[in-house]
């Protein structure tokens, strides 16, 4: 949604995670999506997620376990799929603009120490 909304905020977590402040891992059913969405919705926007992914490392795929312990927060398959993936790459923080996961933020932060935050938020913390 960042190349979608045209956030203004994204190139300066770029810019941080150029400079050694903060590493941006991301999914490949994030980027599949994204990719899906964009193309379908907004095709121009296209570039803009190249972009972005380029600024991002890769990281592995959650399993089925994994998965599964997302879906009983309450999540949709697909949503419950992108927290299991930041489980997955052991990230501390899941940034999103996605208001399904500010319901769980607080559990997910009970059960498996990760915070959910926006981006600003984020930039707040690393500022």
């Amino acid at each position: 949604s960042a190349a979608y909304l045209g956030e203004e905020r994204t190139p300066a977590l770029m810019a941080l995670a150029a400079r050694g402040r903060c590493t941006l891992v991301t999914s490949q059913h994030a980027v599949t999506e994204a990719r899906r969405n964009l193309e379908r919705k907004r095709s121009d926007c296209v570039p803009a997620l190249d972009r972005l992914l380029r600024s991002m490392e890769l990281g592995p795929a959650p399993s089925p376990l994994m998965i599964e312990r997302a879906v009983a927060f309450g999540l949709s398959q697909g949503d419950s799929v992108i927290l299991a993936a930041a489980v997955a790459s052991r990230a501390d923080w899941l940034i999103t603009g996605d208001k399904a996961f500010w319901k769980v933020a607080q559990a997910v932060h009970r059960a498996m120490g990760m915070e959910i935050l926006s981006q600003s938020q984020a930039l707040a913390r690393l500022a």
